[in-house]
């Protein structure tokens, strides 16, 4: 099964650089809904640019940064406060004119154990999209938690009345050496790891943190690199 090649990086990285950049080889990027632990006190938005970057041909995997275990918004790890979040999440990609049906991946940062406040909100995010029916779920994990939080999202659906439903996952699992080139590796390798197989991403977050790479004859840094089963993981 093809793969392709993507890449993020938490401030718009400049007209250029996605000018440049795109087909060489990337063809998908991450693109950051502004959100409470993601958002223009921090970071240059992306938000603005979706259609621009539609025009080039782009991709995207949306991500929406919400509350956290740790740091920010750690005291507001709720359902409610998923559900009111999810609702934000909605607003902002229908701002950006994100195309209806597409996939918004909350990001959940690594936890050394899961807590149950994380899965309340996620479950609570999770149940806000799919009750507004616009757009469809997606979650940014760990490998260390994914199969924790596949567990609780599978349960969320289920009590919808969607057993066996689950949202798309796109995992960050960095293993080091030769395991991940972003030419050659695919998401469906995740699940060959012994130990911690992870059979169901769609999206390998597998080197993070460059500090710059240059495509297209135009340098810029840090990106992580990213391997999907299509070249438009959030159907955009």
């Amino acid at each position: 099964m093809p793969s392709f090649p993507g890449f993020d990086t938490g401030s718009y990285p400049g007209d250029n650089v996605v000018n440049k950049w795109f087909g060489d080889p990337y063809v998908f990027t991450g693109y950051y809904l502004e959100a409470p632990c993601h958002n223009a006190a921090k970071f240059k938005p992306w938000s603005g640019h979706m259609n621009d970057l539609k025009q080039i041909g782009w991709g995207f995997v949306v991500v929406y940064v919400g509350r956290q275990a740790a740091g920010c918004g750690s005291d507001k790890l709720t359902r409610d406060q998923g559900l009111a979040d999810a609702v934000d999440a909605i607003g902002k990609a229908k701002e950006d004119e994100m195309s209806q049906g597409g996939t918004i991946f909350l990001d959940v940062e690594r936890m050394e154990v899961l807590s149950g406040g994380m899965v309340q909100y996620m479950r609570g995010w999770i149940r806000g999209l799919l009750d507004d029916g616009t757009y469809k779920p997606g979650i940014y994990a760990h490998f260390h938690n994914a199969i924790d939080l596949f567990n609780a999202a599978q349960q969320e659906y289920a009590d919808q009345g969607q057993p066996g439903g689950a949202p798309a996952f796109w995992i960050v699992r960095v293993p080091g050496g030769n395991k991940f080139n972003v030419n050659t590796s695919s998401p469906k390798d995740l699940g060959n790891f012994p130990n911690t197989p992870i059979p169901f991403a769609t999206v390998w977050q597998g080197k993070i943190d460059i500090a710059s790479e240059v495509h297209g004859g135009l340098k810029f840094g840090p990106v992580d690199e990213n391997v999907a089963d299509t070249n438009n993981p959030s159907n955009a």
